[in-house]
């Protein structure tokens, strides 16, 4: 039993979301090291896409309507930590899924 995670919780839902991430992996095909390696460049060059579009619309209704600035701040911080934490889980479960399928397949 861990401290942070007694009833093996966040455990269960971390293992649920990476079986689902690694089938949608498997149905699209991804199954050696180069293939990870181009999903993780596309994945992240999504995420960039994203984060320079909001920066975009955020700085056109800044220019436009100045006196929503400090809600449009703290939703565009919200949005980056969501988008950040989803990066981050992303490159976590991908490396996971290398290190179990990929490097297992090269074998």
């Amino acid at each position: 039993m861990k401290i942070n995670d007694p009833f093996g919780r966040v455990s269960r839902r971390n293992q649920q979301q990476y079986d689902a991430f690694r089938q949608q992996l498997q149905e699209m095909g991804v199954d050696n090291a180069d293939q990870c390696l181009t999903f993780t460049r596309n994945a992240t060059l999504t995420f960039v896409k994203i984060a320079a579009v909001m920066a975009v619309i955020s700085l056109v209704v800044f220019i436009a309507l100045p006196k929503l600035m400090a809600p449009l701040v703290v939703i565009d911080v919200l949005v980056l930590l969501w988008l950040a934490g989803s990066y981050i889980q992303l490159r976590v479960q991908m490396n996971r899924y290398r290190r179990e399928e990929c490097d297992e397949a090269s074998h």
